[in-house]
């Protein structure tokens, strides 16, 4: 399924919401991310992809975008497992 920018940064940001009503964490706690995303060469596509584990809800959920050397979103997608796959040991 493709959606455009403005489509991706919504469903990103319910995701989000979903994930701080699921997560408690304390207002004294600070977190400061700084990163700079880099278009591909011309002519590759860029993929980026993110994933987290929600313990209240025992679910996880994965998300990923891809972007042309222009920056553009090409394709994304977004999805949320209720049930924890179990767990792979090595």
């Amino acid at each position: 399924m493709r959606q455009c920018g403005h489509q991706v940064v919504s469903s990103g940001m319910t995701f989000l919401e979903n994930y701080r009503q699921a997560k408690h964490v304390s207002s004294d706690l600070q977190v400061l991310l700084v990163c700079e995303w880099a278009p591909p060469l011309s002519g590759v596509i860029k993929v980026n992809t993110d994933g987290a584990i929600f313990e209240v809800h025992g679910g996880i959920g994965v998300s990923m975008v891809e972007r042309d050397c222009r920056g553009q979103v090409v394709g994304w997608l977004l999805r949320m497992i209720l049930q924890r796959p179990p767990l792979l040991l090595l």
